[in-house]
């Protein structure tokens, strides 16, 4: 009798293990397909950067002297400033718009790219070649968490946003 009782526990506790195993492997699953996608956000903008924004913001973001280090400025814009910021250009400045040229995924591909650079949580070089050994770099993860966190809402829906809440209601007198 009490060996039946230790079987039963024993089988509980492995079909416990093996579905607690089964559900951390699909939350290291989505982990992963997370910085797996944002690495590609990340590829994808360090090779909009370098088509489009090197010329004149440097290497790596870094600035030159026709434009500013762009891993300094990222930190002061939100969002909806970079993307109205690259869509409309500064012409006081000499920067061109870009809109008619990237579309708004390749901008906030970039975006993504320059905040890796600025968090220095990406190194200099190819995405594709700083990782271990020369390999994939790998975003961490705890920066993938972070990067959740930011508001990618456009200007427009900030301003859509602000209309509806202001917007003041009549009563009929």
């Amino acid at each position: 009798m009490v060996t039946v009782g230790h079987g039963r526990l024993a089988s509980f506790l492995i079909a416990s293990l093996i579905a607690l195993s089964s559900m951390l492997g699909q939350t290291n699953d989505s982990a992963y397909e997370e910085g797996e996608e944002i690495y590609g956000r990340i590829y994808s903008g360090w090779k909009w950067f370098h088509v489009y924004c090197y010329r004149c913001h440097g290497f790596d973001a870094l600035g030159s002297t026709l434009a500013p280090n762009l891993r300094e400025s990222i930190k002061v814009l939100s969002y909806a400033e970079f993307l109205d910021l690259v869509k409309e250009g500064r012409a006081e400045r000499g920067m061109q718009s870009w809109k008619e040229l990237l579309d708004d995924k390749q901008i906030t591909d970039i975006f993504y790219y320059v905040h890796a650079r600025s968090d220095k949580v990406l190194p200099s070089g190819r995405p594709d070649e700083v990782g271990e050994g020369g390999g994939e770099w790998t975003p961490p993860g705890e920066w993938v968490e972070a990067m959740k966190s930011v508001d990618l809402s456009t200007k427009m829906d900030q301003e859509s946003n602000a209309e509806k809440k202001v917007k003041p209601k009549f009563e009929d007198s």
